[in-house]
């Protein structure tokens, strides 16, 4: 619940997450949820949402700038290999 709300409403604890999901990037929640412990505390699991969000954002920029596609199915093939 606090990525969609992160993802839905600016904070600057969380922009870039917040950023990513104003590009339509539907991908985002799984990726930081990925990374996220059960005992992490509430500043760990800002900081790897942050870590996450970043490195989406080089990546759709890298892509986008090859000209290359950013949907669903090219990042699911990508992840797989």
């Amino acid at each position: 619940m606090k990525i969609r709300e992160a993802e839905s409403k600016f904070s600057k604890e969380t922009k870039y997450v917040y950023y990513n999901a104003q590009l339509n990037f539907t991908f985002q929640p799984q990726l930081i949820l990925s990374t996220i412990c059960f005992e992490d505390s509430w500043d760990i699991i800002i900081k790897k949402m942050n870590i996450v969000a970043r490195f989406i954002d080089l990546y759709i920029v890298s892509r986008v700038t090859n000209y290359s596609k950013i949907e669903y199915i090219q990042l699911k093939i990508i992840s797989l290999m």
